[in-house]
């Protein structure tokens, strides 16, 4: 894989796409989002952190090697969590609240004045699905729908597949049915594998990269 083939895959997804990223318990989906960040390409960027996941991810990512120090500035809107903050948070959301008021979510985005498509990883969305009853998670779920097509962002939804269908079995499809991309993130012991089972873009429906370690750390 070559930075140009990561690139050319990232500017694949149009702007008010739902991009919903699977991935399992040991695929270190840390390494995705950097990916994401890294080829940014002076896009700017907005993480919805949930429950002090973006913490967890920074760390993960200074473990293996990666610098992380460029993600001091970038604007963070948490939702729950601890007192432990990461980024340039912009303001803070209860965990029922983000499931049921998108406007006062949307308040703290109008913050940023951004002037460019911002993308707009969530990290740990999974987690939210444990704290909340069935009627909140269908509710999140809604909530969801309801960006899909804002064209001021690209989402990337990261959520762990093992803990979603722990919970709430049925609700995965429906997010895979809501996400204009769906993406599956594995780890095979060797490599990366990213593989794209549905897409708004039928250029790279059907399609994956893959990459070991040193090639990303050598991008």
């Amino acid at each position: 894989m070559s930075k140009t083939d990561l690139r050319e895959f990232l500017s694949a997804f149009y702007p008010g796409e739902t991009v919903l990223i699977e991935y399992d318990t040991v695929s270190m989906p840390e390494v995705l989002f950097y990916l994401i960040y890294l080829n940014r390409e002076n896009r700017p960027v907005l993480i919805d952190d949930v429950a002090d996941t973006l913490c967890e991810t920074l760390t993960k990512l200074e473990f293996m090697g990666f610098d992380v120090s460029g993600f001091n500035d970038v604007p963070v809107i948490k939702i729950g969590g601890g007192e432990r903050n990461c980024g340039n948070v912009l303001g803070e959301v209860d965990v029922d609240r983000y499931s049921l008021d998108v406007s006062y979510y949307g308040r703290i985005v109008e913050k940023a004045s951004f002037n460019d498509v911002v993308l707009n990883p969530v990290l740990g969305v999974h987690k939210l699905f444990l704290a909340l009853e069935r009627r909140g998670a269908l509710r999140l779920v809604k909530n969801v729908a309801m960006f899909e097509g804002d064209r001021r962002r690209i989402a990337f939804y990261f959520i762990n597949r093992d803990v979603v269908e722990m919970s709430y079995p049925g609700l995965l499809p429906l997010l895979e049915e809501i996400a204009s991309t769906v993406i599956t993130w594995t780890f095979n012991g060797e490599e990366f594998v990213l593989y794209v089972s549905k897409s708004a873009n039928l250029r790279v429906m059907g399609k994956g990269l893959s990459f070991t370690l040193d090639e990303i750390s050598s991008l």
